[in-house]
């Protein structure tokens, strides 16, 4: 899925959640949400956020 789909998707989630059990949304518990749903799309080729970490230097291994 796309960014954009994931932001909109626990978006919808998350405010439904929230006038489901009574709690009041807030700015930090949807941007810990939205960052959250955007994890499982980390490892795939064309996400734009792997592409970012496969440039970023890795330690040598420590045998």
């Amino acid at each position: 899925m796309a960014l954009g789909v994931h932001i909109a998707f626990v978006s919808v989630l998350y405010l439904r959640g929230a006038t489901l059990f009574g709690y009041k949304p807030d700015g930090i518990s949807w941007a810990l949400a939205t960052s959250a749903s955007l994890l499982p799309d980390i490892d795939l080729p064309p996400a734009r956020i792997a592409a970012a970490l496969e440039k970023m230097p890795r330690p040598p291994a420590v045998i």
